[in-house]
């Protein structure tokens, strides 16, 4: 689900950026209510959609129209209806003429739609909400489980809920956010500094997130003051007596949220915002009890993370790019719409942003974690040619990516290559490094924390790069005099390394032109020193992308092992004749290998 709040995160930051630029206030309830109708619509059903461009979608409309009905003032008799039992039957007689079906059949259709075609593909690869309830649902098999199943009912209703909680109050909550973050610049910065502390160019993670605790402090003050949902209902569990005030049990009990968090007695100066209140140590560091925005118990709101985290997430995401300005047309407190169980403000609440100083690129640089990007954000624009910063000029960059590919496309595929020839040649340490990668990482996704755990792997790659080593030879300049074994280089000559030759020297290889893993296994018989080993250099001019390239061999590996067994044919020749003359081990005619599937590859 981090992804899919991420790509909307983006997706609103580029509508807000295209808006100020063309000299357009910021309509909160339009871009933050798009926003967080493009997450649910993510994170409940896998719909990838951008509903701050297109507006006219008719799941937007059906969906933005029924939330619409629903947070009415005949949503709020509704609430309070369920909140007398008595009344419940009366109000399901009611429900046709309190929610006009019109308004309900289409979204209706649309979600028992998405239901069937997922059924019909039969995969719960998804990880979105839908799917986690559809996992559930009755089905014949499931009937006759202990097992608690969810009629088809059961499942819309669920969906429904999650709109219906998740929609408005979450938009609300952020548009009330960026009203304080307006109105208080010094706290807007602070956050901003904060940002740029943890979190810096990084893509904003639930782990990051929560290092971020004075927005975690901004947020929950916000909250406190513009609780987006302002009563909620419960039941009694047994008779209680509060303030001299006898509850019996089974009543309906409302619980007036805004009222609450505005109450003097837990929050001194109740209309001042004051971020400092959720920051344990502080002066007025209030009890974490008193907070009710999300209740309180073992009915606390379920969804209370993903709210927090979309808040978060997008807020980081726009005040990258973003601040927001207090203008002499912004109140001091929105009026909200009378008689609405939800903050809902009364008129369109508008607030003016401004680019940062720093946004001067168009392409969003925490988008992107590739290698040009890293680049890209060291160029030479105008702010870095004033700073102290070093930067690149675009010939430097350009220069830079052409040797990316030069230094890794070659170099990379020469030892999968080789190392794919070594394995059919030895099948006996072909089988034994599908036994590790069946031992150490099964069938779960290989990530560079499982491949580092393939010793005997490591050892097969090592020892294919010194019997094959991409690069012939290598190049460096002495920085100093040094005499070694009697030969004298002046300081500054330039020297060839002929790292093909050092890796088949028998000093330091015994037994070079043959094939012995074991060299590279510490603690095992004929363990060579690994200062030896120059396939990537050594020390400060080491090979910058060595880790890339042993991370992109082993993963193949992994991957192609589990599916495929190389076999050695009577043409496959001892030792591949390599072309003459290059730098490269380049083979001088092409190498075919002939390979089987394996018998679990099914």
């Amino acid at each position: 689900m981090e992804n899919y709040i991420d790509r909307c995160s983006m997706e609103l930051t580029e509508n807000l950026e295209e808006a100020i630029r063309k000299g357009e206030r910021i309509d909160t309830k339009k871009y933050f209510g798009a926003y967080t109708l493009d997450v649910i619509s993510s994170t409940a059903f896998g719909i990838q959609m951008n509903s701050q461009k297109d507006l006219n979608d008719p799941f937007v409309k059906d969906v933005a129209s029924v939330m619409e009905e629903a947070t009415s003032s005949s949503g709020l008799l509704t609430i309070l209806a369920a909140s007398v039992q008595s009344l419940v039957p009366l109000l399901r007689l009611l429900a046709i003429h309190l929610f006009p079906l019109t308004r309900w059949n289409s979204l209706l259709g649309n979600i028992n739609r998405i239901i069937e075609e997922r059924k019909q593909k039969r995969t719960n690869a998804r990880t979105d909400f839908l799917q986690m309830i559809l996992n559930y649902e009755e089905t014949e098999g499931s009937k006759k489980e202990q097992i608690k199943s969810l009629s088809r009912t059961e499942v819309i209703a669920q969906v429904f809920v999650f709109f219906a909680d998740g929609y408005d109050t979450t938009s609300i909550a952020i548009q009330f956010l960026a009203y304080n973050l307006a109105c208080c610049p010094e706290v807007q910065e602070k956050v901003v500094q904060e940002i740029k502390s943890q979190i810096g160019d990084d893509k904003p993670t639930y782990e990051s997130l929560a290092k971020l605790s004075y927005l975690d402090s901004v947020l929950q003050e916000t909250l406190r003051m513009f609780p987006p949902v302002n009563i909620v209902n419960r039941m009694a569990s047994e008779e209680v007596t509060i303030k001299g005030v006898t509850i019996p049990k089974g009543a309906g009990v409302v619980v007036p949220i805004a009222n609450v968090m505005r109450d003097p007695e837990y929050f001194p100066d109740p209309d001042e915002f004051k971020p400092d209140r959720f920051i344990e140590g502080a002066d007025g560091f209030v009890n974490p009890f008193s907070n009710l925005v999300f209740g309180f118990g073992p009915r606390q709101c379920i969804g209370m993370r993903l709210a927090l985290l979309q808040i978060k997430m997008v807020m980081v995401h726009v005040l990258r790019k973003v601040r927001f300005i207090k203008t002499d047309d912004l109140k001091e407190t929105p009026a909200r719409k009378p008689g609405s169980f939800l903050s809902i403000v009364e008129k369109p609440l508008f607030i003016t942003a401004v680019l940062r100083e720093a946004a001067t690129k168009t392409r969003l640089a925490y988008a992107h974690t590739d290698f040009l990007q890293m680049i890209v954000s060291y160029e030479d624009p105008e702010g870095f040619a004033k700073g102290q910063m070093k930067s690149l000029s675009r010939t430097e960059v350009i220069a830079q990516a052409m040797l990316f590919f030069v230094a890794g496309y070659d170099t990379t595929s020469t030892a999968l290559q080789f190392l794919a020839y070594n394995l059919a040649c030895c099948p006996e340490a072909q089988e034994k490094v599908v036994q590790e990668i069946q031992n150490l990482i099964g069938d779960g996704k290989p990530t560079y924390e499982g491949v580092a755990k393939l010793k005997y792997l490591d050892s097969v790659v090592q020892e294919t790069l010194r019997m094959f080593p991409p690069l012939n030879t290598v190049n460096r300049m002495a920085s100093e005099e040094v005499t070694i074994k009697g030969v004298t280089i002046p300081k500054g000559a330039g020297v060839c390394v002929p790292i093909a030759n050092v890796m088949r020297d028998p000093e330091y290889f015994p037994d070079p032109d043959v094939f012995k893993p074991d060299r590279f296994i510490e603690g095992a018989d004929g363990f060579v020193n690994p200062f030896s080993n120059l396939v990537f250099g050594f020390g400060p001019r080491q090979c910058i992308g060595m880790r890339l390239a042993l991370l992109q061999i082993k993963m193949a590996m992994v991957h192609v092992f589990r599916k495929v067994r190389f076999i050695k044919t009577d043409d496959l020749k001892e030792t591949p004749a390599r072309k003459p003359g290059s730098f490269l081990s380049i083979v001088e005619k092409p190498l075919f290998i002939s390979a089987v599937l394996r018998e679990t590859a099914t």
